[in-house]
């Protein structure tokens, strides 16, 4: 199995290959949570893995799920993953950035709900989620692999400096757990911190809002200037209420964003609404 750190290295020394900071590249090279996650998907799934890489992951999903579709922004591990997958006939390597990627039209193809699996890049594990919750409706689950300091805001629903849109998204759409804490040490090359592999269960009865769009144009404008008042973000983002209608929902107007919880913004949406 390529998941293997013996193996690993063979590939690398193989084709003369170097992870590239560009892409926030860091190789998994721990069998038993490669097979975690194998463990967390059912017979028969539609996988959509973000970032394929040298394939480990890839690998071991293809052996339980119905199809793989791999997306691998790098055109050089794209050449090696077709050669080294090139048995499995229900792995579908695509060259694009995830990012790029029409999503909608990608499950609407597909009679059932898929899951997504990914190890994110830091520098991009915000816009690859917010892509990803946007289409819940026709996703399962998402099983991610981030940073321990970043999986922390969404288990224990930190409210610091790095509170953001995407924790009240997550708790929207999602029950969050975590799967298991990956340490540094199980990569190649080694990042600088430890890694957690968090399960993003996408509620069966979520959708309680009918614009959702709406509800996230409220948190954002909240989220606008994190310093202000949610009363001046909101109105200085056209939203126009006042402090009469949020005391009256149980919103203290002089609120930062950090102080309010989901159930408030729902509140603050029905009241514009």
């Amino acid at each position: 199995m390529i998941g293997s750190k013996s193996k690993t290295i063979n590939v690398l020394n193989k084709y003369d290959y170097r992870a590239k900071k560009k892409f926030g590249q860091n190789f998994l090279v721990e069998p038993t949570i490669i097979k975690k996650i194998v463990e967390e998907i059912t017979e028969g799934s539609i996988i959509i893995e973000i970032g394929a890489g040298l394939g480990a992951i890839t690998q071991a999903l293809a052996q339980k799920a119905k199809e793989v579709i791999a997306y691998e922004i790098d055109s050089d591990l794209v050449e090696i993953l077709n050669e080294n997958l090139k048995n499995y006939g229900n792995i579908k390597i695509i060259n694009e950035d995830f990012l790029k990627v029409d999503l909608e039209s990608l499950l609407n193809f597909y009679n059932q709900k898929v899951t997504i699996v990914s190890n994110l890049p830091y520098y991009i594990t915000t816009e690859i989620l917010t892509k990803v919750l946007q289409s819940s409706d026709k996703i399962n689950k998402i099983i991610a692999m981030m940073q321990k300091e970043v999986a922390d805001r969404f288990t224990k629903n930190k409210k610091g400096k790095d509170y953001s849109v995407l924790q009240i998204m997550a708790q929207y759409y999602c029950d969050v757990k975590s799967l298991t804490k990956v340490s540094k040490n199980n990569f190649i090359p080694t990042p600088k911190v430890d890694s957690e592999i968090l399960i993003f269960e996408i509620k069966e009865d979520y959708k309680k809002i009918e614009d959702e769009k709406l509800l996230f144009d409220i948190v954002k404008a909240s989220f606008s200037q994190r310093r202000k008042m949610i009363l001046s973000n909101l109105n200085n983002s056209g939203f126009i209420i006042n402090p009469q209608q949020l005391l009256d929902i149980g919103v203290n107007p002089t609120s930062r964003v950090e102080q309010l919880e989901l159930e408030d913004y729902i509140k603050i949406y029905e009241v514009i609404v």
